[in-house]
């Protein structure tokens, strides 16, 4: 037991006890009252710890800018490794969840203030409303952090604090969310989910992400990822949105792999199924294609020097899910991933496991790198639900339901024909079958709108899901000499090979699971003769 002793001078000391039934866990000591219940309460301390060893005392000198207040410990972690809802770590603190009870501990290499794990037990709110009162500080169930932003489940209800990298004296918690302007009811958990993560892109730590044309912009977005019930939909809840969990993303294959855990940091994603399988995704509302307040292309243009706001337009389709290199060993569904620097490939993904001697610990490595390396964790206990793990080289095995749905409908008197639309995955096949038999293939790339009103679950159950996209004119077309393949691009689409116009068509649509209306995006699109009512 290491036991660190500081009396700043001219000060008076209290001595805090917490224990449990494994006897003294804390001692913390803060000016406060009088020196005489320092010398009743060591009594105290002096029958509880009888049996025990001291090991160490170390004294902190005053002169080496000491806090007002000391931590005496043993029992948890010196170091935490994972990102999960009960334990966590940022560029300056450790976090631990226990007994529903917050304690921080600052990074041994920092510049450090806290001389071991300290009880956060004052949290001030800036926002409280009829659903979400004050927090009580030893009742907490959950929390989840990535760099500044904090998240802490209480009651069943998020609780947001936007500067994890400050003094924790600086946190100020609130418990709205959602439009408008991050003001709105606040956020419950999901009736049924996997797992979660928060995530945090920032000037701060990040700095910039890169769109598909090699532009660098500014970056300042916060996101929740919850991983639904089947393991197939990850939720996407973005503070300025509706605080409703509509906002969904397939997993890969189109939605037909199961993920069993989830971890998110500066907006990359990343998944694993009971296989071993793992993908990861650079996604949140800014680069789908979400942000009303940014201008996007699915065109090409030149790559820009500097990093950049609003100058330029960001590229789309975003990339899709990248596989993982398969770990050779034994590893289990506990899994993280964490920022490292700027941009977005500064990312490290861990997967907890043991190696060929039976040594607990991690498997680590960089987001683009080729292959797993095994640390040791000296101390480290059993780990958690093992794994199914298949051979590298092996497919991933597909067993969601199919999420593609075949729907026809007709474009003046031609047959209009979506082979694979998805809900919550883009893009899609458009065959357009002309009177003379030719097949026109076109593609459907679509992302979800920001909307002000709340849809549960929009487009599967209730209300249709708004879309906006494109309609992509494949470059083999664009070059087309046939009459009837250019005479239906012109009319129907705007286009034409020598007007220099972009071969993407804007589009609106909106979707369920038996119906899709698609028409013309812009301000004279009630004058296009681009519509199609689609049924399945």
């Amino acid at each position: 037991m290491k036991v660190n002793i500081w009396k700043k001078p001219g000060t008076r000391v209290q001595f805090k006890q917490l224990i449990d039934e494994d006897g003294l866990q804390d001692v913390i000591l803060n000016p406060a009252i009088q020196c005489k219940v320092m010398n009743r309460l060591m009594k105290i301390i002096f029958i509880l710890i009888l049996d025990y060893s001291l090991a160490a005392c170390t004294v902190i000198s005053p002169q080496k800018s000491a806090p007002d207040y000391v931590v005496i410990y043993s029992g948890f972690p010196d170091m935490i490794f994972f990102r999960t809802t009960s334990e966590s770590f940022n560029g300056k603190y450790y976090f631990l969840l226990h007994k529903g009870s917050l304690y921080i501990k600052e990074h041994s290499d920092s510049k450090v203030n806290i001389s071991g794990w300290l009880l956060v037990d004052t949290f001030p709110m800036a926002h409280s409303d009829k659903n979400a009162g004050p927090i009580s500080y030893d009742a907490i169930d959950q929390i989840n952090i990535d760099g500044c932003k904090m998240e802490i489940v209480y009651k069943n209800h998020l609780y947001s604090c936007e500067t994890g990298l400050s003094d924790y004296k600086e946190w100020v918690w609130d418990s709205s969310w959602g439009f408008p302007f991050s003001k709105g009811p606040g956020l419950e958990l999901p009736r049924e989910y996997r797992g979660w993560s928060v995530s945090h892109s920032g000037p701060q730590e990040q700095k910039y992400q890169t769109d598909g044309n090699g532009n660098k912009f500014v970056v300042f977005v916060g996101s929740i990822y919850f991983l639904s019930g089947d393991g197939t939909i990850i939720h996407i809840a973005d503070p300025w949105t509706p605080a409703d969990w509509g906002y969904q993303i397939a997993t890969p294959m189109r939605g037909r792999f199961i993920a069993r855990n989830i971890s998110a940091s500066g907006s990359e994603v990343f998944i694993i199924s009971d296989y071993g399988d793992m993908f990861t995704r650079h996604v949140d509302f800014d680069v789908i294609g979400a942000n009303p307040t940014l201008r996007y292309t699915y065109d090409v243009i030149p790559a820009h020097e500097g990093i950049f706001d609003r100058q330029y337009p960001r590229k789309l389709p975003i990339a899709g899910w990248k596989r993982q290199p398969k770990i050779s060993g034994i590893i289990s569904d506990k899994i993280t991933v964490y920022t490292t620097g700027e941009g977005e490939k500064a990312r490290t993904l861990r997967v907890e496991g043991r190696d060929r001697k039976g040594n607990t610990g991690y498997y680590e490595k960089t987001l683009n790198g080729l292959s797993w390396k095994f640390i040791k964790v000296a101390g480290a206990g059993d780990i958690g639900t093992l794994l199914d793990d298949t051979p590298e080289g092996s497919d991933p095995p597909v067993q969601g339901e199919k999420k593609d749905f075949r729907y026809t409908g007709s474009l003046g008197g031609y047959q209009a024909v979506l082979d694979d639309f998805n809900l919550y995955c883009s893009p899609s096949s458009l065959r357009i079958i002309l009177k003379s038999g030719t097949v026109i293939q076109l593609y459907l790339h679509t992302v979800f709108t920001f909307r002000i009103h709340i849809q549960r679950n929009p487009g599967a159950k209730g209300s249709p899901l708004d879309l906006k996209g494109v309609i992509e004119i494949p470059e083999v077309l664009t070059g087309s000499t046939e009459p009837e393949t250019q005479a239906f691009l012109y009319r129907y689409l705007g286009y034409s090979k020598d007007s220099g116009k972009s071969r993407f068509i804007p589009v609106d649509a909106k979707a369920t699971k038996t119906l899709f209306h698609l028409r013309k995006a812009g301000l004279f699109s009630m004058f296009s003769r681009l519509k199609i009512d689609f049924k399945r």
